[in-house]
């Protein structure tokens, strides 16, 4: 093996522990590893720097844009509709056409995109029938992942692989090749969950639901706020009186959040924070009562704990509601301080929840991650205005949505002339640029949105791991892990396949999706040189893999984004899935030979 075969498995080996670690972003990786690639001459500048001009990334940066203007017109909701009106009194007839709505969601926008839409609308339908979230989350995530695989633009991984095989002159994909693989996936995935996966989800039906007659009232309870919630009073003496609740600094110096006043009898949620406190204010905070004794924080403030009255956190114009910080938020890594929360969105944050338990203090000092809830009380037209915040997701449906009102029937067109042309034999770089031009001048989206709508951060994971890939392949790296691994399976094409397909499944929960794909293509191809076989099953077998990356919460983005509004623990993912995988696996070993000869025209 030669030096340079060496040094990049080396640089591979560092990048799947740095990925696997978890403790830098992704697209940061990816550019250390253009970076080190072009330094060593593993590769040259211009090869090192052309990944962020590929077809495959143009074409992902308008997907971006148009599950965008599906999302922001309402288009996509429609799709929901059905589910209300069929679902009749059956559970198990709720999950099915959830999971196919869902899939069938994720085969036209992004799966990430395709959660967002339907989040809020599982929710709210679990509440009404009193059933558990947690049978309909898990679920929707396991469709939109699999439907990612329906066609060629479904995601970045389809995308990547079409691009690869095109340039190794193995094949030219068309928009439909992937159903062989994607469909498959889906429907095994809605059987074995409609008739015996959802016996192995978790059945978390909090009694605060039964007690509870309005969902707000069972968030409150659900986050536990009344564990922080107490009165304190404003005396005559008080160095607090005359002050505004800004320059009383509860939060600042207290890690306190005022969330109502009681001021002449009445309660008002939210004070604004220019609000002057006055003797015989009494104030509703939100903190730990017990550090505050302990340091004797109210003898320092001058005020003194009162009775706990009645205490409402809403009011005719203020309300409450739940968000998720989703995988592309500009908040993730920032904190509530950083963003200055407050002042930006005119909304309070009460609690947070992560990890299957609520956090309600200190809320300001804590970085914020993808999949994180946020309990948000404030001005019910403010709350309004964060359905369509690409940086949340609120689940609840009934917070009007800013929708681009009668710009539905122009997304939907920019899909269909994203099809037309695609099935035309327009590259789908282009096809997608069209459709999202369209969006633009048509108003369903505005330019700022456009921009907004597109995730640079994964497309600059996908232009910054091209480059291994390269070096993989030029290097003979690539060749020697094929020779390694059919040494070890034998000259057996289903075997071999086998062995990719699970070393896509194990890599691909520890290095996102698209990185993966990078570094297994190469493999995969050179694999089938040395069998003597066709080279397209092995690269399905990384699709397949790619759809079956969804063991843990942090594997996948959308696993992750339902994490926090099903309650769900990390055991609960492979509890549900593990059973799952191993059916897939199977399935797959079928199915892709079939679909995908290893010895095409004998």
């Amino acid at each position: 093996m030669t030096f340079q075969a060496l040094a990049t498995l080396g640089i591979l080996m560092g990048a799947v522990v740095a990925f696997a670690l978890n403790r830098w972003r992704p697209d940061l990786i990816a550019f250390a590893i253009l970076l080190i690639l072009a330094l060593t001459r593993l590769v040259s500048a211009e090869e090192a720097l052309g990944g962020f001009g590929t077809p495959a990334v143009i074409a992902m940066a308008g997907v971006f844009v148009i599950s965008a203007g599906l999302e922001r017109t309402g288009a996509a909701a429609l799709a929901s509709r059905p589910l209300r009106r069929l679902a009749g009194r059956s559970d198990r007839r709720v999950i099915i056409l959830l999971m196919a709505i869902s899939g069938i969601l994720a085969a036209v926008m992004t799966n990430l995109a395709a959660v967002g839409v339907l989040l809020p609308v599982a929710t709210a339908i679990a509440y009404r029938r009193r059933m558990s979230s947690t049978l309909l989350l898990m679920p929707l995530a396991y469709a939109a992942v699999f439907g990612g695989k329906l066609t060629l633009f479904a995601g970045p991984a389809n995308l990547l692989i079409a691009d690869i095989l095109q340039r190794r002159g193995v094949a030219t994909l068309h928009l439909f090749d992937f159903v062989a693989v994607g469909l498959p996936l889906l429907v095994t995935g809605i059987i074995w969950m409609g008739t015996v996966g959802w016996r192995l989800l978790p059945a978390h039906l909090p009694e605060e639901l039964l007690r509870a007659g309005r969902r707000r009232g069972r968030l409150v309870r659900l986050y536990r706020l009344s564990e922080r919630l107490f009165e304190a009073r404003i005396p005559q003496d008080s160095p607090l009186r005359g002050k505004t609740i800004e320059q009383s600094e509860f939060g600042r110096t207290y890690g306190l959040s005022i969330v109502a006043v009681v001021r002449d009898g009445r309660q008002v949620p939210l004070p604004p924070k220019d609000l002057i406190l006055r003797a015989g204010d009494g104030l509703v905070i939100e903190g730990r009562l017990d550090e505050l004794l302990q340091a004797e924080a109210f003898e320092r403030m001058g005020i003194e704990l009162a009775m706990a009255e009645q205490i409402s956190l809403e009011a005719s114009h203020v309300g409450i509601v739940e968000t998720v910080i989703p995988p592309r938020s500009a908040l993730v890594g920032r904190t509530l301080s950083d963003v200055s929360f407050r002042d930006r969105y005119g909304l309070t944050v009460l609690a947070l929840w992560r990890e299957g338990r609520p956090i309600r203090t200190r809320l300001a000092e804590i970085p914020l991650r993808a999949g994180d809830g946020l309990l948000v009380q404030g001005p019910r037209k403010r709350l309004q205005t964060l359905r369509g915040d690409p940086d949340f997701i609120v689940l609840e449906e009934d917070v009007p949505a800013d929708i681009r009102e009668g710009r539905g029937i122009y997304a939907l067109l920019a899909v269909a002339i994203m099809i037309t042309l695609t099935l035309g034999g327009v590259s789908v770089a282009l096809s997608a640029g069209v459709a999202g031009m369209v969006m633009v001048l048509t108003g369903a989206l505005t330019a700022e949105d456009a921009y907004r709508a597109i995730d640079w951060r994964s497309l600059v994971l996908i232009g910054g791991m091209l480059p291994l890939g390269i070096a993989l392949e030029r290097t003979g790296a690539a060749t020697e892990l094929a020779s390694t691994l059919i040494a070890f399976v034998g000259m057996q094409p289903l075997a071999a396949l086998a062995a990719i397909m699970i070393t896509g499944v194990v890599i691909g929960h520890f290095v996102p999706p698209p990185a993966t794909t990078v570094l297994m293509a190469p493999i995969a191809l050179n694999v089938a040189g040395v069998l003597g076989t066709s080279a397209l099953p092995f690269a399905m077998a990384i699709m397949a893999a790619m759809g079956m990356t969804i063991l843990t919460p942090f594997s996948n983005p959308v696993m992750l984004m339902v994490m926090s509004p099903g309650g769900y623990r990390p055991r609960d993912y492979v509890r549900s899935g593990l059973p799952l995988v191993v059916i897939l696996l199977i399935v797959m070993l079928v199915v892709i030979p079939l679909a995908y000869p290893f010895h095409p025209g004998r």
